[in-house]
């Protein structure tokens, strides 16, 4: 089976532990036989385009990985999401050119923020390529409701067409059900095996 990744936050050369839990479990399913990839925008805020670093050149030898660098820009939130999106799906078709089409892609948190979004990016890529996708909720935002409520809606409906949809802990698949009606069932990921 071939699972590509799409993970909200993952390591970059500043943060170098973060998302790490993604790429473990990516490589505990490549020891089972599995076929992993990963696919990564990391976004820049436009405040730091004259500190930035050259782009993260983090790609695991280990794991099939695309990723890239863009910019965002403060206060222009709708964008930024939209930006989002438009580097998951590059990032998708240059991943598909290397190493196929997968068969399922694994998401990892659907709000957006500095970052996230992933969930919303695998819904858009799973309709246009008929491919099943899972959304692991990790997200404490899920509790604000500072939301935007347009990013609300899109969030909704991304977890009720997931072919899976996990969440981290009870409380937070109970908050999903109620903050998103939800009537479908939400596996806990610390009891599925």
């Amino acid at each position: 089976m071939h699972v590509l990744f799409l993970p909200s936050w993952y390591h970059t050369s500043q943060k170098p532990t973060l998302g790490s839990f993604f790429k473990e479990q990516a490589l505990s399913l490549k020891e089972h036989g599995c076929n992993v990839g990963i696919i990564y925008p990391e976004p820049v805020s436009i405040k730091h385009a004259l500190t930035c670093t050259s782009p993260s050149q983090l790609n695991d030898v280990q794991i099939n990985t695309k990723r890239n660098r863009y910019f965002t820009f403060p206060a222009l939130y709708r964008i930024n999401l939209k930006q989002r999106m438009v580097q998951y799906q590059k990032l998708f078709d240059q991943y598909t050119r290397d190493f196929g089409l997968p068969d399922v892609l694994h998401a990892h948190s659907c709000f957006y923020g500095p970052g996230g979004a992933a969930g919303l990016a695998a819904q858009q890529i799973a309709q246009q390529y008929h491919i099943p996708f899972i959304i692991t909720e990790h997200a404490s935002a899920a509790k604000l409701s500072t939301t935007p409520k347009f990013e609300t809606q899109l969030i909704g409906q991304a977890y009720r067409t997931a072919n899976q949809l996990v969440c981290v802990s009870e409380s937070l698949a109970s908050i999903l059900r109620d903050r998103f009606e939800l009537d479908r069932t939400i596996e806990n990921h610390w009891q599925c095996g």
